[in-house]
């Protein structure tokens, strides 16, 4: 999903796909999602089972950073 312009509120919409159960790997960079979508990906339950996540140059503030650092299930 890179340079797909996919916003926050576009993202907490995929989030809530029942699709994405057997995703592994994420790749938002460079999507505008900033920490709005951080967070948002942060409360996903799905984080704990992706092996790679990728949000490069997604305007993530040390805030953002943080909220996914700190996730329940991020590794």
């Amino acid at each position: 999903l890179w340079l797909t312009d996919l916003s926050a509120d576009g993202l907490r919409t995929l989030l809530r796909s029942k699709y994405l159960t057997g995703l592994k790997t994420l790749s938002l960079s460079r999507d505008p999602i900033g920490d709005e979508g951080a967070a948002a990906l942060a409360a996903w339950p799905g984080l704990e089972r992706l092996e790679a996540l990728d949000v490069s140059g997604c305007s993530l503030s040390p805030v953002g950073v943080a909220a996914l650092v700190n996730a329940p299930g991020a590794a």
